[in-house]
């Protein structure tokens, strides 16, 4: 999961760039314009582009959100209000794309007690006018509910989204809003309560169009329908409620966003950061605990090697058979690195090392030279969680890059490693070893934290 904010823009969307990389932020939403106005400045496409080029670059950063402005409102029956409404979303949605953003964030707007089946239709309408024009996704944002808003529901979500029909459809995703989400009276307390949740999100509209999370806590009681943000831990969902929903299995890898009014009361930075990312690692050790081995403390390393080699070929990941190539080219990674293994009922469920040395012919690690290598991952459905904690190690080891290796021929594992942000940056052979297959080599920048760090 990767961990931002909403960052003041005073200055421009350069400063932004520069406040977002200051707190660590790997995710950054901003607004195309004034979010309170209707005014789209004059320039605001070529600045959106040159700040496209500008976050590509940073070493902090690694997506950006937009998010419209809050006046929009297709479920008016004002005419004048909903033109100014589609012309805006045309606006802010090409700007979002000269930004390289990964969607415009909308609330859809209220109904004002006509209710939602009587102005259906005419929010459909104006999706399709919107995306007919410009390029690029709307994100959906769920609402706590207050004065007929559209999206209390992930019914209503799903409902304007089979709405907009035919090629729109595929051009919509969602946000989850976590306060919305509690305002509107959905529980996430407990891990069965966050696991409900997120299989109900996946039953309306498919977990493949949640496009990003907006972390929030609070300021109101579960059900109050109020739109209130919270500090993260300081409100009425609580730490245990983020543990829980941060820490579900099938939303890592996923942008998380945060709307605070922050710890010290100027809006979210390095502090919520750090409670946020703690929650979050908290949250996944809740649900299984990953344990460190490293040899000779575990004898049977040679073993677990041979267990991930035979599930790899079993599945079809690879088409060469568990051998002598392989248990050396393995077997070394294990030896001089740390072992990340996860069970479950004593069986092996997802295995993969990291070592500090460049063993197998990467080259530079750039500047810093400061890199951890990632080997051998094996996922059974716990692929994001083990990259996770393979990522947390090497941030802790003090390195700001990340690598790992991957078979060509293993697609999944290919569609996994970029859903987790990693970029493809070429191919290697590993030399010519026999046996060893031709893998595509994978980077990511991480925030390394910068104190000592002993295996547990």
């Amino acid at each position: 999961m990767r961990f931002g904010a909403q960052v003041k823009q005073a200055g421009g969307l350069p400063a932004a760039l520069a406040r977002a990389e200051a707190m660590g932020a790997g995710v950054m939403q901003v607004f195309a314009q004034s979010p309170r106005q209707w005014r789209y400045p004059e320039l605001a496409l070529e600045r959106a582009a040159e700040f496209g080029k500008a976050w590509r670059s940073s070493p902090v950063v690694e997506a950006v959100v937009c998010h419209a402005p809050y006046l929009v409102n297709l479920a008016t029956t004002d005419d004048e209000l909903y033109a100014r409404s589609c012309r805006t979303l045309v606006d802010n949605l090409r700007s979002a794309s000269a930004m390289g953003a990964a969607g415009l964030v909308i609330h859809l707007g209220s109904h004002l007690g006509l209710g939602f089946e009587a102005r259906l239709p005419r929010i459909a309408a104006g999706i399709r006018e919107v995306l007919s024009r410009t390029d690029g996704t709307l994100v959906l944002e769920n609402t706590a509910g207050a004065g007929g808003t559209i999206g209390r529901s992930f019914d209503e979500l799903a409902r304007v989204i089979e709405g907009a029909g035919g090629a729109a459809r595929e051009r919509l995703g969602v946000c989850v809003d976590t306060q919305h989400l509690w305002a509107s009276g959905v529980s996430f307390g407990t891990v069965r309560e966050a696991d409900r949740v997120v299989a109900a999100l996946d039953a309306a509209v498919g977990l493949d169009r949640l496009v990003c999370l907006h972390v929030n806590d609070s300021k109101v009681a579960l059900g109050a329908g109020l739109d209130r943000h919270e500090s993260v831990g300081r409100g009425q969902i609580g730490e245990n409620g983020f543990r829980s929903l941060l820490g579900q299995p099938r939303l890592q890898g996923l942008p998380a966003i945060l709307e605070v009014p922050g710890v010290d009361g100027h809006g979210p930075g390095p502090a919520d950061l750090a409670i946020v990312r703690r929650l979050h690692e908290q949250g996944l050790g809740q649900r299984a605990r990953v344990r460190l081995a490293k040899p000779p403390d575990r004898p049977d390393v040679h073993r677990l090697v041979q267990d991930a080699a035979r599930w790899m070929v079993a599945r079809g990941f690879v088409q060469w058979q568990p051998g002598a190539a392989l248990a050396g080219r393995v077997d070394d990674a294990f030896a001089t690195g740390e072992t990340l293994v996860l069970r479950a009922g004593g069986k092996l469920v997802a295995s993969v090392s990291v070592t500090w040395e460049d063993r197998f012919g990467w080259g530079p690690a750039g500047a810093d030279g400061r890199a951890g290598y990632i080997h051998l991952l094996v996922g059974r459905g716990y692929g994001r969680r083990m990259v996770a904690a393979a990522e947390r190690l090497i941030r802790r080891r003090g390195r700001s890059l990340a690598r790992l290796d991957c078979v060509l021929a293993c697609a999944k594992l290919h569609r996994l490693y970029e859903s987790a942000g990693y970029r493809r940056v070429g191919e290697t052979d590993f030399g010519g070893r026999r046996g060893v297959p031709r893998c595509a080599l994978y980077e990511k920048r991480l925030v390394p934290q910068r104190r000592a760090f002993t295996p547990g």
